[in-house]
């Protein structure tokens, strides 16, 4: 393969990237891809010890691999390296914790039932557009307080920011004026006078009079918790349906033992990452497995690839609920890992019980179609045709499943 050539970003290196992924695993632990002016890192030892090391691949001077957009994201939890990160983060941390969580997992819950019980009735649907998309907005929106009016360009106005997280190509230029409207919408959506008591974004404000948080700091927290919480969790639910659509038999096993949920959405996330990467920026040059990259170089992870890597999984290609995926990095890894990923399990865990539990099978009747988005991978429309279990069986199911905790 020519790299001198390389674009990771053209509509059919993003549909099907993994064989450039292998390509790229196996010409060495970093590659050089002059069309974009970064280094790609593929392997998963390698991008596991890229992404622990902060203080030398920083995020400080921007995340996006065009850098000229990384201004535009300069006052994010993203792009800040402690202490600034650590002052940030602290919110994040006590809102979004396995601890904090747990109260709200129990009404996650029985939201997805009631949506899938809808969709369910209906015996033919599109699992995208009529639950994967809908149903994590609709939970991120109400942790964060926000109005109902305006939430319906919410997940295409997220999308928007993950394509600007790429280069400067067609597919970005297209998204700035989503871009603008998300933030034309938190402005006039996520006043103190609009947010719901008690919510996240009723938190920052709290912490504002607190002395903890600047004012200056609230909406743009507010609006990573949005964009993040929002578009990796939409995806990595769609996939995870898709995959139990293409392998039965994995589907059987899950509805045989429901305590195989969390591995099914993290062999998910694993085979079907949702994010490509972040870019960093090497400060003072440093190797790559053996490979040296200058200081001020662009370096960029591909978590995608990693989570495909032979040399860390055994048949790695194959969906298998039942293996040890604990290591997978979908959400990154270390400081900057997703803030988001205990709530993105916790509502994908739920809408997979509430599937197993009241639909017996579920076959796609039609192909898939793709979004194509310079950051995100994610189906556009999965059409399935769902036979339902009997109200005995889901009676049975609910209670030897319901009560167990879902992190």
């Amino acid at each position: 393969m020519n790299f001198a050539e390389l674009d990771l970003f053209t509509d059919e290196a993003l549909e099907t990237p993994w064989p450039i992924h292998q390509a790229l695993r196996d010409a060495g632990p970093a590659t050089y891809l002059p069309r974009h002016d970064v280094w790609v890192v593929p392997r998963y030892a390698d991008v596991r010890a890229t992404l622990k090391e902060w203080p030398e691949f920083t995020s400080r001077y921007g995340v996006c691999v065009g850098s000229e957009f990384n201004q535009l994201f300069s006052d994010s939890l993203l792009t800040t390296d402690p202490p600034r990160h650590t002052q940030l983060s602290k919110v994040f941390r006590e809102r979004l914790s396995p601890g904090a969580l747990r109260g709200v997992a129990a009404d996650i819950q029985a939201r997805a039932d009631e949506m899938v019980a809808a969709l369910v009735s209906e015996g033919e649907f599109d699992a995208i557009t009529d639950l994967s998309d809908r149903f994590p907005v609709e939970v991120v929106a109400d942790l964060v307080g926000l109005p109902q009016e305006g939430r319906e360009h919410l997940r295409r106005r997220a999308a928007a920011a993950f394509n600007v997280f790429g280069p400067n190509n067609e597919r970005t230029k297209l998204s700035m004026e989503d871009l603008a409207g998300i933030d034309k919408y938190m402005r006039t959506s996520s006043g103190r006078d609009q947010l719901v008591p008690g919510s996240f974004g009723m938190a920052l404000y709290e912490s504002v009079d607190r002395g903890d948080l600047a004012d200056v700091d609230v909406r743009p927290l507010m609006q990573a918790y949005l964009i993040a919480g929002m578009d990796t969790t939409v995806n990595a639910l769609g996939s995870a349906i898709w995959l139990l659509t293409e392998h039965p038999d994995q589907w059987e096993l899950l509805r045989d033992d429901p305590l195989l949920v969390p591995g099914a959405f993290d062999e998910a996330l694993r085979l079907e990452s949702p994010v490509m990467g972040f870019a960093r920026t090497v400060v003072n040059g440093r190797a790559v497995g053996g490979v040296e990259i200058p200081g001020g170089q662009r370096v960029l992870p591909l978590l995608g690839s990693a989570n495909r890597d032979e040399r860390h999984w055994e048949n790695p290609a194959t969906f298998d609920i039942t293996r040890d995926n604990s290591g997978q990095m979908a959400f990154g890894f270390g400081l900057h890992a997703c803030t988001g990923r205990v709530l993105a399990n916790i509502e994908g865990h739920a809408v997979l019980h509430a599937l197993i539990r009241q639909v017996r099978s579920i076959t796609a009747t039609e192909p898939i179609t793709r979004r194509i988005n310079n950051q995100i991978r994610g189906l556009g429309s999965l059409r399935v045709r769902v036979t339902p279990v009997s109200a005995r069986e889901t009676q049975l199911a609910t209670s030897t499943t319901g009560g167990e905790e879902r992190t």
